[in-house]
């Protein structure tokens, strides 16, 4: 239950689609969440799922050292510049068919740190 911690907006505006949204989206969620600490409070579900206690800081200890790996830093490259807004929006792409649905999910980052976030994503793939 940790991890859903929405904190309440000081500016209702940031709780509106976004000017750039287009009104032929079929939903748009603006949310405040505080993700950097949903993470790490993940560990205890992480853990328990895989089955072993200490597997979620071993994946990501993993990503930054393993040779043969993307060598991440999750925290550093990412998790220490997020904010705690994220939109979620939907929309149809037409003719409708069982693959129609498209969803795009944005977070917002530190705007001095975007070349940070953008190596780290550009690794990860």
């Amino acid at each position: 239950m940790r991890m859903l911690d929405f904190p309440n907006s000081t500016n209702v505006d940031e709780l509106e689609p976004a000017p750039w949204t287009l009104p032929d989206v079929a939903s748009c969620l603006n949310v405040n969440w505080k993700m950097k600490e949903a993470f790490n409070y993940s560990e205890t579900l992480v853990d328990a799922v895989i089955g072993d206690k200490g597997a979620f800081k071993e994946i990501w200890l993993s990503l930054k050292t393993d040779i043969n790996g993307p060598q991440i830093d999750i925290y550093s490259g990412l998790l220490d510049h997020i904010g705690t807004h994220a939109t979620l929006l939907t929309d149809v792409k037409l003719p409708v068919d069982v693959k129609s649905e498209r969803l795009m999910a944005l977070i917002e980052i530190d705007p001095n740190k975007v070349d940070i976030v953008a190596k780290t994503v550009e690794k990860g793939i």
